[in-house]
């Protein structure tokens, strides 16, 4: 048996790309929230360390460092050793710091 695994939902892609399949999706793709649009669930999509660092192409323990002292959004804690971003709170943050640079 392969299993075929497509683009987490964390990633970002460019406009007009395929948007990947939900994990809470059925066979036949649909899942029991297709009535919600998809720019609902755009800030919805979390986001681990790692890809955080990724995303900014910074070590993960840049990011705590910049969590620990107040320079970057708090994650969303999910467990007691689980925490995740929203993807919404990392954009705002980038553009936040682009139009600080462009001053």
């Amino acid at each position: 048996m392969t299993s075929e695994r497509s683009n987490p939902p964390c990633v970002l892609r460019a406009e007009g790309g395929e948007r990947p399949k939900s994990p809470l999706a059925g066979r036949d793709g649909q899942s029991a929230s297709d009535s919600t649009s998809e720019a609902d669930l755009a800030g919805c999509r979390l986001l681990t360390v790692k890809a955080v660092a990724n995303l900014l192409g910074v070590s993960v323990r840049l990011v705590w460092r910049l969590v620990a002292g107040g320079r970057f959004p708090q994650p969303i804690r999910l467990g007691a050793r689980t925490v995740r971003w929203r993807a919404r709170d990392i954009a705002e943050h980038i553009e936040a710091l682009a139009a600080e640079g462009e001053r």
